[in-house]
């Protein structure tokens, strides 16, 4: 995925607006605003993750560092090459849906996964903070609900979910203890959470986690309310392997 990195996270107070000069980003953007986020143009997912003011309606935003470019025919051009990856229909598998799940992919893309659920049988829905990736996978998966939105702001009522999985985005999440907290607060008692990562080498830097990462990921879900986590694999070809963290929503 192309990213541009940005500087370092910005604060913006109540009533401003941001700009591209605050983005880290030279060229001009195009800012639209979908309840307490901040998108621009051409961009993937929320530039900014809110939080609540005290005393006020108003949200304190935090710019991420990090800023990736989805426009219309890049999407085109990911769904052509990408449009059916192994690790959507393995990690659907792996979840074990039913006809009595209802199944949220955060991160949907172009909604391969949401695909691979529907034929389980499952009712479902995804979520994704580019406003072309959510035109695609609502096109290309009519019997799911499709909405724009990101991990840490997910618009469905609590307790709506059995099944909520992210594949392979969980390491560009702008706050990744508000995304677990977000999807806690969807995932109704007993809800199974799945989050897929390639498997990175031992400190290895990367798009993904490693070992030692996967288990600081589990000690957060366990603080957090989160029980029976337990990291898991699955190797959907010959050459590459994803880390699988699971969990229960028990609150």
């Amino acid at each position: 995925m192309p990213v541009t990195k940005g500087a370092s996270p910005t604060t913006i107070g109540p009533g401003q607006r941001p700009n591209a000069m605050r983005t880290g980003v030279s060229s001009p953007l195009t800012f639209k605003w979908e309840g307490t986020l901040v998108y621009a143009v051409g961009v993937r997912r929320p530039l900014l993750a809110s939080v609540p003011v005290a005393g006020s309606s108003l949200q304190r935003i935090v710019i991420s560092p990090e800023v990736e470019r989805w426009s219309p025919p890049k999407v085109w051009l990911y769904w052509l090459l990408h449009r059916n990856p192994k690790s959507n229909a393995e990690i659907v598998r792996y979840a074990n849906l039913s006809e009595t799940d209802r199944f949220l992919d955060i991160g949907c893309g172009p909604g391969a996964a949401l695909e691979h659920a529907v034929a389980a049988g499952a009712e479902v829905a995804g979520v994704d903070p580019s406003a072309a990736m959510v035109a695609r996978a609502a096109k290309r998966v009519p019997n799911a609900e499709v909405k724009l939105g990101s991990a840490e702001d997910i618009p469905f009522p609590d307790d709506t979910f059995t099944v909520a999985c992210n594949v392979s985005s969980f390491h560009h999440w702008a706050d990744r203890e508000a995304g677990l907290r977000e999807i806690q607060r969807v995932l109704a008692h007993g809800g199974r959470l799945h989050i897929v990562e390639g498997k990175l080498k031992e400190g290895k830097d990367g798009h993904g986690l490693d070992p030692h990462e996967a288990r600081v990921l589990t000690e957060k879900l366990g603080e957090m309310g989160y029980t029976e986590t337990n990291i898991g694999t699955i190797k959907p070809g010959w050459r590459h392997e994803y880390i699988v963290v699971s969990a229960v929503n028990s609150t």
